[in-house]
């Protein structure tokens, strides 16, 4: 029998990139997991397949372990829907990915009322898929996290993080330099190394078109999305190593990033080398930071100057991204006389 549309979607844009242990729920036949040669779930016991281990379950709490990565084709039922990805997430691995897999002409707005950030891909015909990531486990009671409000326009953002984030009980100084200064308008923003997420927040209630939100500590992703659902800020949260995980062709308008301070550099200089090459042309990125003489020698480099604004004991440093000019090549003019005496010397060289 023919592979189903979305499953074949799926298993060419995926398959190479899947590592660990995988679960397929509900996919026609097991055909997900006979590819991959991994473990199948349902709840429909007619759904059998031989070949794979299958699991025939209630309820997703009765599978026997966690997973890498899990694929849930979607069922007909909207309300179902819902529920397995709350519950498979579960069972997921905290930082891994749920895929759901969607047939052409079903609607993604119900999975909007989850609250969780999810990406979509769609295939030429019309499948989709959507992909979730659990960022960490329930949060603990026991971190007594402290709230504290940002005044953002005619906003009012509520925050709040667990010990061991940065910025978990107060917005710290250098970032409130940052939001003092940066030129605020609408666009594509990308908050890097976003920690609680104040600034990416901060950047979508001044108006910015899309917003998103980086950092390789998923302690800090959970509460980033916690704050994002808390304020109603529909952002795109990503766990990565500096920008290692985004997509290539993924470009924007403004960077912002508060960089961590090592002696070294390390983490500064890709935030900045990986920064330029993700602006669009005409964008910019801003930088807090204590000591500005190193980044201004890195800015010159690569963008090939920036500005600096002191504020509040810090400084913001500010380049952007513009077309390299180069110079014309001059027209040499000649004569048909000059072209002959040329021509008559090389011949008897």
């Amino acid at each position: 029998m023919e592979m189903t549309r979305p499953s074949k979607f799926f298993l060419d844009s995926f398959q190479t990139t899947l590592r660990g242990n995988l679960l397929d729920y509900g996919s026609r036949n097991a055909e997900i997991a006979l590819t991959l040669e991994c473990s199948f779930a349902d709840h429909r016991i007619s759904n059998t397949s031989s070949g794979v281990q299958a699991h025939y379950v209630s309820r997703v709490q009765e599978l026997p372990e966690t997973y890498h990565a899990i694929i849930l084709t979607a069922q007909f039922s909207t309300a179902l829907n819902m529920q397995l990805v709350r519950e498979l997430l579960s069972v997921l691995v905290p930082g891994r990915k749920l895929y759901v897999l969607l047939e052409r002409g079903y609607t993604v707005t119900p999975f909007d009322e989850l609250m969780i950030p999810y990406t979509v891909d769609e295939s030429l015909v019309g499948e989709k898929i959507l992909t979730f990531t659990r960022w960490d486990g329930p949060i603990d009671a026991d971190e007594r996290p402290v709230r504290y409000t940002l005044e953002a326009g005619d906003k009012t953002l509520t925050l709040q993080a667990g010990a061991g984030v940065f910025s978990s009980d107060a917005l710290d100084a250098g970032t409130k330099a940052l939001l003092d200064v940066v030129q605020w308008h609408s666009g594509r923003v990308l908050d890097l190394g976003c920690g609680n997420g104040v600034v990416g927040l901060y950047a979508h209630a001044k108006g910015a078109t899309a917003v998103t939100m980086i950092d390789s500590d998923l302690r800090a992703l959970r509460w980033a999305r916690e704050n994002a659902e808390r304020n109603h800020s529909r952002v795109q949260i990503v766990s990565s190593d500096g920008l290692k995980e985004l997509e290539g062709s993924q470009q924007f308008d403004m960077i912002l990033s508060n960089p961590p301070y090592n002696s070294d550099y390390s983490v500064a200089k890709g935030f900045i080398e990986d920064g330029y090459k993700a602006l669009a042309m005409g964008g910019s990125i801003w930088l807090v930071v204590k000591n500005s003489d190193w980044y201004r020698n890195k800015m010159k480099t690569v963008f090939g100057g920036s500005r600096v604004i002191e504020q509040d004991g810090y400084a913001i440093i500010t380049a952007e991204k513009r077309e390299v000019l180069r110079k014309p090549v001059k027209e040499i003019k000649t004569t048909r006389k000059h072209e002959k005496r040329m021509a008559s010397s090389k011949k008897y060289k």
